[in-house]
């Protein structure tokens, strides 16, 4: 199978790994590897599974899950070393910053990344569990070079103070699976304005090399509910961004709207219906199966059709807003509409004093016959999705 057929930039650095005794516990030297984030929820936005961190923003104690961010590995969790990241800034991950444990990551619209300040030692380890000190653990976000995590563990999860758990399906050797579970608080008077709100980690994975595992993100500009653009629905550009821990895993990209293929690569520009559809990108890999992200996209017309009234001399063929009493004349009643979503909105009219009057139909207005001093017409114009609209026009009849 060709690997590698899409951009280079989208991959995250292949996990540097470091192997241990298959006899002993867990050590210093450990890697600990994690799980990307799986997403769910009516909007595709929700981790539901995976690693993530939290932040107890609404101050009700708890961690929800609209209050988890999704993290992927770069380097992984190196136990007993120190590990920087450095580059955090304003706005989404742009390629410019320098990870360590984990792939960049968007946190209220900025960047950020965790680190070590001090190394993440093993305490304690017995068959099954290990607990390491944390009290090195910090964040970089938003152009702040360290935001302190490594004190202030919160009652929800119970953890003591500045040590995280970890709990291992048998016994936290090379090759085990594990889940790591961490709780601090931001200090008071931090300059990222979370001072004091309860912060929560959760890592899940394997220890040592890990079979490869790959996840995708996906972005739409905008949104998810766009206004039509033209007719029938509107472009909409959507990006994905693949995560793995081997690159050589992911063969292609491809771009589905209701199941139907739309293109491949990171990036695609869609046409999408009016209505409720699903956009989904799906991620071949060699390894690691298929991956799939769906996300639901409406498509809705709120603007109602542009209409006007015209009237038409037939002798001349110009537009007229008068005429004269005297004499005879033949004016066609002209219905001017547009719309974006509608290439055909459908309109109707009447003109007083006179008939029915739709559009393109002609009055005549003869001395002695049509006895007033203006005609009035209006009209109204609806589009394929009920929208309408009105319009008047009068026509003076002079001496």
């Amino acid at each position: 199978m060709k690997k590698n057929s899409f951009k280079k930039g989208l991959l995250v650095a292949a996990v540097t790994m470091v192997s241990f005794s298959a006899n002993a516990d867990l050590t210093n030297g450990s890697n600990l590897i994690f799980n990307p984030p799986v997403m769910g929820g009516y909007y595709g936005n929700t981790v539901v599974s995976g690693s993530y961190f939290a932040f107890d923003t609404d101050g009700n104690g708890t961690f929800s899950k609209t209050e988890r961010t999704g993290i992927s590995p770069n380097n992984g969790l190196d136990i007993g070393n120190i590990q920087p990241a450095s580059g955090s800034h304003s706005g989404a991950p742009n390629g410019s910053e320098s990870a360590g444990i984990d792939s960049p990551w968007s946190f209220f619209g900025n960047t950020g990344m965790h680190l070590t300040l001090s190394s993440a030692s093993v305490l304690s380890s017995q068959i099954g569990t290990a607990s390491v000190d944390f009290s090195g653990w910090a964040v970089t976000w938003n152009g702040i070079a360290n935001i302190p995590l490594g004190s202030g563990s919160s009652a929800q999860i119970g953890n003591p103070d500045g040590v995280a758990i970890i709990t291992c399906s048998t016994n936290c050797n090379d090759g085990d699976t594990y889940v790591l579970d961490y709780s601090a608080t931001v200090p008071v008077g931090d300059p990222s304005g979370f001072g004091g709100v309860k912060y929560a980690l959760h890592l899940e994975g394997s220890i040592g090399v890990p079979v490869p595992t790959t996840g995708v993100d996906l972005q739409v500009s905008g949104g998810s509910r766009h206004e039509c653009s033209s007719t029938g629905g509107a472009i909409v550009s959507a990006s994905a961004s693949v995560i793995t821990n081997d690159a050589n895993d992911v063969v292609s990209i491809s771009w589905m709207v209701d199941g139907e293929n739309i293109g491949s690569g990171n990036q695609v520009d869609a046409f999408i219906p009016l209505g409720v559809h699903e956009l989904s990108v799906e991620v071949d890999t060699v390894d690691s199966g298929f991956v799939q992200r769906s996300t639901s996209i409406r498509i809705t017309d709120s603007i109602a059709p542009e209409l006007a009234i015209r009237f038409v001399d037939q002798r001349s063929g110009q537009d007229v807003t008068e005429v004269s009493s005297k004499g005879r004349h033949f004016i066609t009643v002209k219905h001017d509409v547009a719309d974006v979503c509608d290439s055909a909105p459908e309109t109707s009219g009447v003109v007083s004093s006179v008939n029915l009057a739709g559009d393109g139909e002609t009055i005549a207005i003869i001395r002695g016959v049509l006895a007033t001093s203006a005609v009035n017409a209006t009209a109204n114009a609806v589009d394929a999705s009920g929208r309408r609209s009105n319009a008047s026009a009068q026509l003076l009849v002079v001496d």
